[in-house]
């Protein structure tokens, strides 16, 4: 026990440096980047994607790659922009893994969502397109050393071979393309200040299990609601204002010895909520999580929802001819 007290300390203090480091070497502008780059980092180091090294390391620096050409096109109409967004989620999910339930293809993906919900000015594209190759640069080493030994000789040819439109993987990847392609959509038409939420809600859920989902869907919510509630005893009754970000550094740490995805999400919320609070208003910081779930779980949701309804009209066709 002493030794996992140790090893998540040092985690969540690595986690700090990282993202300080990497905020002044690439600007902090892009330090919603630098998130993308440590979960890969973090992910990449017992993740095996199950296509051989070398391969699997230039893919994932390629998946990067992509995010950094197609997250600084112009705006031209709402259609291109749909297009493109489904086509780059697409793409990203099915380069980055034949093993969907590793999820590799999460820091790419949340890149080009963070990317793409937190533009940047015209001068600065270029360091935006740096900082999003170098943390694939990253990404690929941290992966390839970790892997080099592990025997695994499938390529990526056999694995695109594989690949059908009832397989899982192609499944799985139609349906985040779709939900995060409705939430990028949303977030940029309304210019959602706080849009992650809406899309960090959309991948959470994203699942081929209806029960999964909807139990993951009711505790978002309800934790969501509970840890915004104790938020609100603590932080606004409790603690004094100077204590707030070690309060919230330590239910960050707190946050790495738990499993349970409900207990998970409450102390996410808390942690969220005391850095945002630092920007905006509790009230309306609380209220705009809240929000902000609950439409990306309604996305999710429909998205099932039409899932279900066109695999049943395609069943039913292939039943009459």
């Amino acid at each position: 026990m002493k030794k996992q007290f140790l090893r998540n300390l040092l985690l969540v203090i690595f986690i700090n440096i990282f993202m300080v480091a990497f905020s002044a070497i690439f600007s902090a502008q892009n330090t919603l980047i630098g998130v993308g780059c440590i979960i890969a980092v973090l992910l990449f180091r017992t993740v095996d994607i199950g296509i051989e090294t070398k391969q699997a390391s230039l893919l994932i620096f390629v998946s990067f790659a992509l995010v950094a050409v197609t997250t600084v096109l112009p705006f031209v109409n709402l259609f291109l922009t749909l297009l493109i967004n489904f086509v780059v989620v697409f793409l990203i999910t099915i380069l980055s893994s034949s093993r969907v339930e590793v999820k590799s293809y999460m820091p790419a993906l949340l890149c080009y969502a963070f990317a793409v919900t937190d533009l940047v000015k015209s001068e600065d594209i270029p360091l935006r397109i740096i900082t999003i190759c170098a943390s694939g640069v990253i990404a690929s080493v941290v992966y390839y050393l970790n892997n080099k030994n592990n025997g695994v000789e499938d390529t990526f040819k056999s694995y695109l071979l594989k690949l059908n439109i009832k397989s899982e993987e192609m499944l799985y990847t139609i349906k985040i393309s779709v939900g995060l392609t409705i939430g990028m959509l949303i977030v940029s038409v309304f210019e959602i200040e706080k849009g992650l939420w809406v899309i960090m809600t959309i991948v959470s859920l994203t699942t081929l299990n209806k029960k999964i989902m909807v139990s993951r869907s009711i505790y978002r919510v309800l934790s969501t609601i509970i840890g915004g509630l104790v938020f609100i005893v603590l932080f606004e009754f409790i603690l004094p204002t100077n204590t707030h970000m070690y309060v919230t550094f330590l239910f960050s740490y707190i946050y790495t010895f738990l499993k349970a995805y409900f207990y998970q999400i409450i102390f996410v919320t808390i942690s969220v909520l005391g850095i945002a609070t630092q920007v905006m208003p509790s009230g309306e910081a609380i209220s705009t999580r809240l929000l902000y779930v609950a439409v990306g779980t309604l996305i999710i949701y429909l998205v099932h929802v039409a899932y279900i309804f066109i695999c049943n009209l395609y069943e039913r066709k292939t039943n009459i001819t």
